[in-house]
């Protein structure tokens, strides 16, 4: 009995301490794109790229969401908007600290 609680225990640890999986942009959209075009079902591009359905479905999902962001040329891009507000913080408290 208390071998069995030992090695619950270690499990435990080990399920805790396990590594997540970080993947490159470049295979996320390689996966989603496959997903989309609908040629294979989920399943079958889960086992053949290694990568549970689940989070396939979510970069099938995100893949979607973003493509009309993509043709939607009014927009500045996020790096642009950062620096423009960062450009307007600066000036704000320059006009506070006089």
């Amino acid at each position: 009995m208390e071998n069995d609680d030992k090695i619950a225990n270690e499990n435990k640890i080990m399920a805790t301490t396990k590594k997540r999986n970080v993947y490159k942009p470049e295979f996320k959209a390689k996966v989603a794109l496959e997903a989309v075009r609908g040629r294979l079902t989920i399943n079958q591009i889960s086992k053949q790229f290694g990568v549970h359905s689940n989070q396939i479905s979510k970069w099938k999902k995100q893949f979607l969401e973003s493509l009309p962001q993509i043709f939607d040329n009014s927009k500045q891009s996020s790096s642009e908007q950062q620096e423009e507000l960062t450009n307007q913080l600066y000036q704000q408290i320059g006009h506070t600290t006089r």
